[in-house]
Formats: structure tokens, sequence, C-alpha cells
């Protein structure tokens, strides 16, 4: 007697319509974990940085707290499986997505002092755990919902799990290809957060026959893009000494300018890539200066293949003696921001937006000098560190030509140093290096140069430069260089190269500084 109710209540909670309703919900739910995870690294990187640390932290904490969610979700499932308990595992899951911006602002800072690795982890399990955990539920219990009989439950949880996977994919495409280009990180978290409400809310007034309503997510996400999309730019704030003028989303990490009441500066992802003076808008960068010597190594030379355009100040300068550039940059929010608050001028650099590494592929023009200096987030680009890479950059250049590589290490005692003049060594016959960090243990800029002829810094600038500031610069630049012909590294290739585990340690150094210096509310996505 007591079997049929129960078949009876089966059947009803396996019908169509509200299979239907299940697999569209873990589809979407299915999409907003992908979103999640995705700009997961957004919040992360103004700490720690958009490397191999901060996704495989952010990977490892959405696996652990799916598998817990998976978990907890069966067993609730099987204990209590309902309707409502699905509707109120998604309201609590949007309460939590929703909690991530803040969390993930107040935390990241004190954590970060736990080092690159432990802090990651912990930032990451702490910030987006929880919601990740409760999106994990949504699936066991929309199997118990979605299942008519047992006689079916293969064909169920096998249509669960694709349309769950199905809303990933669709998630991961939504936020890599639209919405981190153009929104703001936080916002994307809180339309998450409103559509997961939105629907958790119109899956329990749909059970009320009112199934219209049923609608009501997709209205409210749709509101809600419409809303950030035409969202007026943000007006400019102060933080602490700072103004932040402008704020633009990107592909490759949030980028901001900065001012004080003297220099203005690029901001990617929390670390400061050009500082310009605002009344003269030049460089306030040592290394900047440093490419100055071009010029004097090569003086025939006239045309400059630059990759990582930054905000141009190096455009500028070498342009005074005559050279053109061509400069090649992944990130077209980077060049717009050259152009729009550096001074940039379109007439001044043959502007290409690409990879550094494809564009030397496919390149059939050849150049007198060839400049590095491109970083992803706080550390070196790793695919343009290597043998066969550099090899690229030599058939690049004419003969005689001159390469210039640009990174940030301690000078007397990082292993990046020793690795980066094996690996030049091994396709250039000729180099040098020079530092402009004031003790050998002090973080600061390794230049290196290399050629196939030899180069030598000159002890004269004949004739010297325009500009009397870079002048006396220049004429201090032998005694900055560095003795790397005892030195024994490793040669860096496409196949090994530990460029990011490298360049750790020195990114941490210069995030803690950064943190020091900068407001919170400055490096927050």
């Amino acid at each position: 007697m007591s079997s049929r109710p129960a078949e009876s209540a089966s059947r009803a909670t396996g019908s169509l319509p509200t299979r239907a309703v299940t697999y569209g919900t873990v589809f979407f739910t299915g999409a907003a974990v992908l979103v999640v995870e995705i700009i997961g690294t957004r919040f992360l990187a103004p700490f720690y940085g958009a490397n191999l640390y901060s996704w495989s932290a952010l990977i490892s904490v959405t696996l652990l707290a799916l598998a817990v969610g998976y978990w907890i979700g069966g067993r609730l499932a099987d204990s209590r499986g309902s309707p409502a308990l699905l509707d109120g595992v998604i309201g609590l899951a949007a309460a939590f997505v929703a909690a991530v911006p803040p969390l993930a602002h107040v935390l990241a800072d004190p954590l970060a002092s736990a080092g690159p690795r432990l802090g990651v982890l912990a930032s990451a399990l702490i910030s987006f755990g929880p919601s990740l955990t409760l999106l994990g539920m949504i699936t066991p219990i929309a199997v118990r919902l979605a299942a008519p009989d047992f006689a079916h439950l293969g064909r169920s949880v096998g249509s669960i799990y694709a349309f769950s996977t199905a809303g990933s994919i669709a998630g991961a495409l939504l936020a890599g290809f639209w919405l981190l280009p153009a929104v703001r990180v936080s916002r994307i978290c809180y339309a998450v957060a409103v559509a997961l409400a939105a629907l958790a809310a119109a899956r329990a007034l749909a059970r009320t026959r009112l199934p219209a309503l049923g609608l009501l997510p997709a209205f409210a996400l749709a509101a809600w893009g419409a809303l950030t999309a035409a969202a007026p730019a943000a007006a400019p704030e102060a933080a602490g000494n700072f103004r932040v003028t402008a704020v633009y989303p990107s592909f490759y990490g949030t980028v901001k300018v900065l001012e004080d009441s003297a220099v203005r500066y690029l901001v990617i992802d929390g670390m400061c890539h050009n500082a310009q003076t605002i009344a003269e808008r030049t460089s306030v960068l040592p290394y900047v200066s440093v490419f100055g010597i071009l010029p004097y190594l090569h003086p025939a030379g006239r045309d400059l293949l630059l990759i990582g355009l930054g905000a141009g100040d190096m455009v500028r300068m070498l342009g005074e003696f005559g050279i053109r550039t061509t400069a090649v940059e992944i990130d077209p929010v980077v060049a717009q921001a050259a152009f729009r608050h550096f001074g940039l001028r379109p007439q001044e650099v043959e502007l290409v937006l690409d990879d550094g590494r494809a564009y030397l592929r496919r390149a059939t023009a050849r150049f007198d000098f060839l400049i590095i200096d491109a970083f992803a987030g706080g550390s070196p680009a790793s695919h343009l560190f290597s043998r066969e890479a550099f090899a690229e950059m030599r058939a690049a250049l004419r003969e005689s030509g001159v390469l210039g590589v640009n990174i940030i290490a301690r000078r007397a005692t990082d292993p990046l140093v020793a690795d980066l003049a094996e690996t030049i060594a091994a396709v250039f016959p000729y180099r040098l290096a020079v530092s402009t960090a004031p003790q050998p243990s002090e973080l600061g800029n390794v230049i290196f140069f290399a050629s196939d002829r030899p180069i030598e810094l000159p002890s004269h600038l004949e004739p010297p430069p325009a500009d009397a500031r870079l002048k006396r610069f220049l004429e201090r630049l032998p005694r900055m260089r560095l003795d790397i012909e005892e030195r024994r590294g490793r040669v860096l290739t496409d196949d090994f190269n530990p460029l990011e585990a490298l360049a750790a340690p020195t990114e941490e150094a210069m995030r803690r500084t950064s943190r020091a210096a900068v407001p919170a509310s400055v490096l927050a996505p």
C-alpha cells in the first residue's frame, strides 16, 4: 500500500515539464560555476598575479568545492530531496556569490603575507569555496528530481551532467569572450548573484502555478546586462594620495590610470607598469632611459620593433633620435590608455594588436632594434623568453641589429638573471647587461643587450641627446654594467621554461611594496 504514493510522487517529480525546468536550472548553474571560476583570477591577480599559482589554486579549489558539494548534495537529495531544497540551495549560492567581491578584497591583502603559494590558495578557498560548494550541491539534488524511476536513472544522470557541462561551456565562452573584456569583474559577480537569486525566486513562484514568472531569471539577467553595458565610466575617485582617473576592464587584466600630485601611473592588476610626469610627460622609471643607449650601440639603425607598448614612453624617447617604431601590444585596452592618458600620438607609432611571439613567426619585415618589455601581470611573458623565441627575434633583426630585453630581478643572486643570460647566449654571440638596482641585493630592472656583432657601452655620447636628463643618465650607464660572463645558468626552452616560478619571489616582493604604498581600494579590481 505504501509504495503507490511514493511511485506517484516519483512520477510527478519526474514529469516532462519538471525535468525541462530542472535541465534549464542545471544549465544555468553550470554556467555560473565557470563564470565564477574564470573571474576569480581577476580578484586574485592584484595581490598574487595572474600566474600559474593563481590558476592552479583556483582550479584546485573549484574541484575540491564541487567534490564536497556533490557529496553533501547527494546526502541531502536522499534524505529530503525536493524542489524547495533545490531553490534554497540556489538562493544561498546567490548570497555567497555576492559576498565574493568584499571577501576577496578584505582577505587577499592580509593573506598575501603567507606567500604566493599558501596565500593564493587560502584566498581562493575562503573567497570562492563556499559559493562553489553550494553550486556543486545542485547537481545531485537535480538528479533526484529529474529521475522518473530507477529504470531511467542512468539516462537522467547523463542528461543532468550533459546540460550542466553545456552550461559550463557557455559560461566559459561568455566570461572570456564577452564579459571580462567589457565589464568590471565585481559587476559580473553581482550579476551572477542577481541572476541566481532570480532563478531561485522564479522556481519558487512557478510552483504556485504562476509559470510565466519562470521567465524572471532571463528578464533579470538581461536587465542587469544592459545596466552594466550601458553604465557610464566611473568618475575619478580619491584613494589616499592617489586619484583613480580611469578604470578599464580588459581580457588580460584590470587596467587603471592613477595620479598623484606630479606623476601619472599605468597600473595593470595592481602592478605599476609605467609612470610618467604629468607636466613634461616623460618617464620617471630608470629602465626606460636605459634603452636610450640603443642609438649609440647601432648608430645606423632606424627601425625598431617594440613588443609591449605600455604607456608609449620608449616610442617617444627613441623617436627623438629619428627611430621609427612598430609596437606589438596584445591588449588593445593598454594601447587605448597610452593614447588617451599618456600623450602617445597615432602618428608616432605603427601599432599592431597581436601576441609578440605570434607576430615574430609571421613577420616579413626586418628591424635594426628589437625590445622585449612584455609582462603578464608582474611576471615576464614566459613564451617570449625561451631559446626558440630568441632565435625568432634574431631572425627578425637585420645584420648588426641589437636586441634589448627587460626583466625585474635582484642582480646579484637571482637565478633568473643567470638563466636568461645563458639562454640569450645560446642564440646571440655577443651580449651585455646593466642593472638599475642601487645595491646588488635590491630589486631593479636588469636589461640585456645582445647582437651578432660585438657591443660595448660608449664612454662618450656623440652626438649627445637633446634631453639633458637622459644624457646624464646614459653617461652613468657604464657603471651599472653587470658581470654575467661567469654566471652559469640553464637554457630555457619552449619545452622547459620555469620562468614564472623563477620570477615569483620578485613578483611577491614587488606586490608587497605596492601594498605598502598604495591603498587596497586601488589594487582591487
